[in-house]
């Protein structure tokens, strides 16, 4: 408190979503004893009674998990999302390093041994 820094943490609002922020925030402020303080991203007080609590406001999207857009608005355009990641993956340096790694290769593969997830294939 006092320094000027802030943070804050935004979530869906679908249960693991926010159980993973309230999760990570835990343990990136533990023995900080900052609160996690939830709400609205409509509530416009949220922030200044987290501040005055020292604590870390999580911002909540939507009044359920159907109205969520932050992290869920690609559903809406599921194609387009679609060639976008596929788009994205390609060319995405660390991915390219990873999949050319002798040791990333060799642990996918297990994980398709005990899995069967065809993601997971080799070759895929």
């Amino acid at each position: 408190g006092g320094d000027g820094i802030g943070i804050a943490a935004y979530s869906s609002l679908t249960q693991r979503t926010v159980q993973s922020a309230w999760s990570f925030l835990g343990g990136f402020l533990a023995g900080m004893g900052a609160p996690v303080l939830p709400g609205s991203v409509s509530d416009a007080s949220l922030w200044e009674r987290a501040v005055h609590a020292g604590g870390v406001p999580l911002f909540l999207e939507g009044s359920s998990p159907s109205e969520c857009r932050l992290f869920h608005g690609w559903v809406e355009v599921k194609d387009e999302y679609d060639a976008w990641l596929a788009a994205n993956q390609v060319q995405a340096p660390s991915l390219q390093r990873l999949a050319s790694d002798p040791e990333v290769l060799e642990l996918l593969d297990k994980l398709h041994a005990l899995s069967g997830h065809p993601k997971l294939a080799p070759g895929r």
